[in-house]
């Protein structure tokens, strides 16, 4: 994983760098807290940089979110930090 990704008590970082066997890493980290993270609509350019993403999460105490992100002409995404 790359220097900038991060998963903590508080916090995730997704990078446009984050494989998606490192999505599914994440998404069962989080499980065995508690909170509940799912990804979809995943696209990457030719550089398997990640052009399109949305997630939606869940701590089960009262906190969703759920992030679209997508960038024009093939573009990567810019970081996304997810408060958890």
């Amino acid at each position: 994983r790359s220097d900038n990704e991060f998963v903590s008590d508080h916090a995730i970082v997704i990078t446009k760098n984050t494989s998606d066997a490192r999505l599914q890493e994440i998404k069962s980290e989080l499980a065995a807290k508690g909170v509940s993270f799912s990804y979809k609509k995943v696209r990457r350019n030719s550089q398997g940089e990640i052009t399109r993403i949305k997630i939606e999460t869940n701590n089960g105490k009262g906190s969703k979110s759920t992030i679209s992100a997508m960038a024009d002409d093939g573009e990567p995404i810019d970081d996304i930090v997810i408060e958890l």
